[in-house]
């Protein structure tokens, strides 16, 4: 499977999307049960996406494999959230290094 730009870069969004979507509901139901229940140490933890997100990795990763320094795509996404740069320059960034393999 090989994506174009334009996959891509939706593929990055709907990560960020179900991400922030997730974040988004958690944080209201925890306002809602802390309300409701008069508790005010309770934690709602995220809903886990992981074995999603870790499968469109893997789809990612058979266009653009990580190097030995890991998954700039993961990074970009978990370790810089979302803000490093666009979506655009990511593409021509991963498209460069896999021109020097």
């Amino acid at each position: 499977m090989k994506f174009t730009k334009k996959q891509f870069i939706e593929t990055i969004e709907a990560i960020k999307g179900q991400l922030d979507y997730d974040k988004n509901k958690t944080e209201s139901i925890e306002v809602n049960l802390k309300a409701q229940y008069e508790l005010e140490d309770l934690l709602v933890g995220p809903y886990d996406n992981s074995r999603l997100t870790n499968q469109i990795f893997k789809l990612l990763h058979s266009q653009f494999p990580p190097s030995n320094e890991g998954c700039k795509i993961q990074q970009y996404c978990f370790d810089h959230n979302f803000e490093r740069g666009s979506i655009s320059d990511l593409w021509e960034e991963l498209l460069k290094e896999k021109e020097l393999v």
